[in-house]
């Protein structure tokens, strides 16, 4: 028997480094990338946001030093923890989109997934895992990398309302 070799790329664990840089972007999203509320899935910290306007780069997002190499990963994984109902605040998807370059203004995109299937977007006060094949990302097969990636839930309410979450674990 052979033991296989596994590549992980941390994304965000505790918002230590060498993971990659977080950020927010429009004035109805805010997180907290050091919060300890709610008890995080693993560790200290956990990421503690809140989303109101979504959009392929709008909401959470991560971004690497240097582009990885997509055909090294098969899949995508992260916790999350709902505070709210996402359904009854009228969030009723969430999504990931992948970019090639590390520069969410001029990076190509990679592709997008759908994660509300992964979990019950019902379900408040818990860890839910969501694990995401990287071959659903495959809108643009000719990027071969990946750089910055976003985290964000649709539709955009009408005025906007941020709704709380919390990731961990994101790799």
């Amino acid at each position: 028997a052979t033991t296989p070799t596994i590549t992980t790329e941390y994304v965000y664990r505790e918002g230590s480094s060498p993971d990659w840089t977080t950020s927010v972007f429009d004035s109805n999203n805010t997180a907290d990338f050091s919060s300890i509320t709610p008890p995080p899935y693993a560790g200290l910290e956990c990421i503690l946001a809140e989303q109101g306007h979504y959009g392929s780069t709008r909401g959470i997002r991560f971004s690497t030093g240097i582009p990885i190499s997509r055909d090294d990963y098969v899949q995508l994984s992260f916790w999350i923890y709902l505070t709210v109902d996402l359904i009854a605040a009228g969030k009723t998807r969430g999504y990931v989109f992948l970019y090639a370059d590390n520069t969410p203004a001029s990076s190509e995109y990679v592709g997008y997934a759908r994660f509300e299937s992964f979990i019950d977007m019902t379900l408040t006060g818990q860890w839910q895992l969501v694990s995401i094949p990287t071959a659903q990302f495959s809108a643009n097969p000719i990027n071969t990398t990946i750089g910055f990636l976003n985290i964000t839930l649709w539709p955009n309410l009408g005025s906007f309302a941020p709704v709380e979450f919390a990731l961990d674990e994101i790799k």
